[in-house]
């Protein structure tokens, strides 16, 4: 446990409250969490949500669309948030897919435009070796590997490296 948690908050309204719920579960009872968000991502929303978890929270300061809030644990049990994982059937360049994700992780639940167009236009990866850079849920990679590529998976996230790994998992291969 720590006195002092500072915290920049992500986007995404569900994992604002996940690093919230984090934040009261790591500090001591009457320490401090300071956080900064921008206007146009949910600071207000964070700033209700964090009343709502500590009892108390407060903007500090504002600049430039951006506000500086604060609030103080209280005394009481704060669990570590349990990160759930959701499984959804796919398809994926026409096969069945079990994708495996959770909140946080870009394109959690789905196969976004972007990710199926790039999976389209790979051919021909057989013996190649493959990076995923920003694999979120691992797709791509996936992809390339069902075509005999040799693929490594990285992510500047936590959350999508294990989404990733539960993924391929759950499609029958090892994460690399």
């Amino acid at each position: 446990t720590c006195e002092l948690v500072l915290l920049h908050l992500p986007r995404g309204r569900m994992l604002q409250e996940d690093v919230l719920r984090l934040s009261a579960a790591v500090l001591k009872p009457g320490g401090k969490l300071v956080f900064i968000g921008a206007k146009k991502e949910g600071v207000k929303t964070a700033l209700k949500t964090a009343r709502h978890i500590f009892g108390y929270a407060g903007i500090v300061a504002h600049k430039g669309g951006y506000h500086i809030g604060r609030a103080q644990r209280p005394a009481g049990d704060f669990p570590l948030p349990h990160l759930d994982f959701n499984r959804v059937n796919i398809s994926v360049n026409g096969e069945p897919t079990d994708l495996l994700s959770c909140t946080g992780v870009f394109a959690a639940g789905k196969l976004d435009g972007g990710t199926a167009a790039l999976i389209t236009s790979m051919e021909n990866l057989r013996g190649c070796k493959v990076l995923d850079m920003g694999c979120g849920t691992g797709l791509v990679g996936l992809s390339a590997a069902r075509q005999g590529a040799e693929v490594t998976w990285s992510d500047v996230s936590l959350r999508a490296v294990v989404s990733t790994q539960k993924t391929l998992e759950a499609n029958g291969f090892a994460s690399g």
